[in-house]
């Protein structure tokens, strides 16, 4: 009624303007300089009135602001946010207080806390797995740690969500899965069911890919499950950027994703047991992003032996086997805080990459053994590869021999060893992720 009355107001105040312009006459010039008697009453008037329906007219809501009104039920529902990364926890969080009736945030990054106590909503702190990607082998062998985390998936089941929202979080198990009462949803960046697995931005540099595509998905037993991808989107450009910039440029865009999805599911009408049943989706030899995929085999002497073919198999240059845009992908790919990096050998010592570029081919004349070092200042080096061709290489601060010309880098490190976690190594001749 408010608005409508609004309305008729505008519009008599159009009407009266228009009337008194007509009433000024075509000739009003001459009637300014001719006499004040009827200019100064009649202009001023139409020209204040113009004024005020332009002040006063209502504003349209901004295009790319969501409607919320069609968002939700009668009722807002309880949401639990579970994500590791705080850009991706502060980018989510202001969004889904917009819709939510209650909003509990889950993360072992204690920063977090006071966080959420500043926007006003409800934090739990998750324990810290000492190995995140090994986070289901750790709950099985470590009795502790399984009761710490059994204590907070009790907890959330007496806070009774409705939606369990994961983002950046650790897998969690099928009975984990089942807390929320409408549906648990799982953040995803990648186009599922391509590149499931816990590093998908890392797989997808290295395989040069040049877009990439996220997703939220219904979560079931199945890890990144595609048989229930509810939205799609937030598509951007791979070329040229670390997963460092990608993390925090899919923060700033994926919360759209999510408030989709929960729309989607709300709009079903249906609990998720009642749903129509899902399309098969085929994800055995598709492009993964497991960190550790186990390659076995028995050796001649009947021995069993283990290899890893998964994405941690390229944190280690192999100046026989990589090319120049090898090298350069996998210094891109694992560059990200709180990872140790892309890392070589020289002089014995590993050594870290911190940024890598690509350099001419090489003259004909001068060819030079793949890890041969061909110019050197400080802390930067370039280094021929196995096509032929050179990268320029800048070392970590910390490493402490001096890179000389005609120095050789060569990989002698384990993987396992460089990032402390077990069954990363890969067997020399054996798979590796490509």
């Amino acid at each position: 009624m408010a608005a409508r009355r609004s309305t008729k107001v505008h519009a008599a105040v159009l009407l009266f303007t228009a009337m008194l312009l007509l009433a000024a006459g075509p000739n009003w010039e001459a009637m300014v300089k001719s006499s004040w008697s009827h200019a100064d009453v009649v202009l001023p008037t139409a020209c204040l009135l113009l004024c005020v329906l332009l002040v006063t007219l209502p504003r349209a809501p901004h295009s790319t602001a969501r409607n919320t009104s069609t968002l939700l039920p009668s009722s807002a529902p309880a949401v639990v946010f579970l994500s590791n990364y705080p850009c991706w926890v502060k980018g989510l969080v202001p969004k889904l207080q917009l819709v939510t009736s209650r909003l509990l945030v889950v993360s072992n990054k204690t920063e977090l806390q006071e966080f959420c106590k500043e926007v006003g909503c409800d934090f739990m702190l998750f324990p810290l797995c000492s190995d995140s990607l090994s986070f289901a082998r750790i709950c099985k062998e470590d009795a502790t740690y399984r009761s710490q985390v059994e204590a907070v998936y009790a907890a959330l089941r007496d806070w009774a969500p409705d939606f369990l929202v994961a983002a950046g979080f650790h897998v969690l198990p099928p009975h984990a899965v089942t807390i929320p009462g409408q549906a648990a949803l799982n953040f995803h960046p990648s186009k599922l069911p391509l590149y499931r697995g816990g590093l998908p931005f890392q797989a997808q540099i290295l395989r040069g890919e040049t877009r990439l595509e996220c997703c939220v998905h219904v979560m079931t037993d199945i890890i990144d499950d595609a048989q229930d991808v509810l939205a799609r989107g937030v598509e951007i450009s791979l070329e040229g950027k670390t997963t460092q910039q990608l993390f925090e440029e899919v923060g700033q865009l994926f919360p759209e994703l999510v408030l989709e999805a929960i729309e989607t599911i709300q709009q079903r009408k249906t609990r998720r047991a009642e749903a129509a049943e899902p399309s098969v989706v085929g994800q055995g030899d598709l492009p993964h992003s497991f960190g550790v995929k186990a390659e076995t085999w028995i050796d001649e002497t009947g021995e069993k032996k283990r290899s890893n073919a998964g994405v941690l198999s390229r944190v280690r240059i192999e100046w026989e086997e990589d090319s120049a845009v090898d090298i350069e992908r996998a210094c891109r790919a694992f560059t990200v805080q709180g990872f140790k990096g892309l890392f070589t050998d020289y002089e014995a010592a590993p050594c870290r990459m911190t940024h890598c570029a690509l350099l001419p081919e090489l003259a004909p004349r001068a060819p030079r053994a793949p890890g041969t070092v061909l110019w050197a200042n400080g802390g930067r080096c370039a280094v021929a590869t196995k096509d032929g061709r050179a990268v320029l290489l800048t070392l970590d601060a910390e490493a402490t021999a001096e890179v000389v010309v005609g120095g050789k880098f060569e990989s002698v490190t384990l993987v396992s060893t460089w990032l402390q976690k077990p069954f990363t190594d890969r067997v020399k001749g054996r798979k590796r992720f490509e």
